[in-house]
């Protein structure tokens, strides 16, 4: 299997700073998941703390790829690999504030509001990043082209209409709408397909500082 290097070595302080970066996104993460699960719902305000907690990872996840993005030049092959990766951190940060401003303004929720267009982008960008990264990693074994990708995201969507079908004759979802119910689905259909080849990634690269932003993106897709 031939592999090939995604990363530049970095500097001991922007090493020092990523890593501060994606501990912290951990430690938030999880006051996420605490509050979510344990914090009383009244009014509307632990929603909106909620919220904060939730933009604050995201954030820092994309100004740190930012930062690791700027170290690559136009040309390299790794760079298509963290300039989607990238784009999903700051699409992901679009859904979350347009969430907010949903919780903030007290506006009504759809079955298809604005921040899950946000969140779909998202969801596109890291599979386009992922897809890159494999492409990289097993090109000397076989060469996966970019025309294979929309297949995929074909398969995700055919495995979302499965999983909503088999929730209908379960009889889950009831009183939402058709589109309501897939959408429900699609999220952590995609989380687990995203977080499963993240986690190979993580493991593929080790506990070394290049490990990190797919340990950062499994930490999401399991809170989310």
């Amino acid at each position: 299997m031939t592999t090939h290097n995604s990363f530049p070595l970095m500097k001991s302080k922007d090493s020092n700073f990523m890593m501060f970066v994606f501990l912290g996104s951990a430690v938030l993460m999880a006051v996420t998941v605490y509050w979510n699960w344990f914090a009383p719902q009244v009014d509307y305000w632990p929603t909106l703390v909620g919220d904060f907690i939730t933009i604050l990872p995201a954030v820092a996840a994309a100004v740190g790829g930012t930062l690791l993005l700027s170290q690559f030049e136009r040309g390299e092959k790794p760079r298509a690999v963290w300039f989607w990766f990238v784009m999903g951190w700051w699409a992901w940060v679009g859904g979350e504030v347009v969430s907010l401003g949903y919780d903030l303004f007290k506006l009504p929720y759809g079955n298809l509001s604005v921040f899950d267009i946000f969140w779909t982008l998202g969801y596109l960008c890291f599979g386009l990043s992922l897809f890159f990264q494999l492409r990289n990693i097993y090109s000397g074994e076989t060469k996966l082209r970019l025309g294979y990708f929309p297949l995929l995201v074909g398969l995700v969507l055919l495995m979302t209409f499965g999983f909503t079908e088999w929730a209908l004759r379960a009889g889950l979802g009831e009183g939402k709408s058709y589109f309501a119910l897939y959408l429900a689905l699609f999220y952590p259909v995609c989380d687990l397909i995203l977080g499963v080849t993240a986690l190979w990634l993580a493991f593929l690269f080790g506990r070394g500082t290049w490990g990190r932003p797919w340990w950062g993106l499994i930490v999401f897709a399991i809170a989310d």
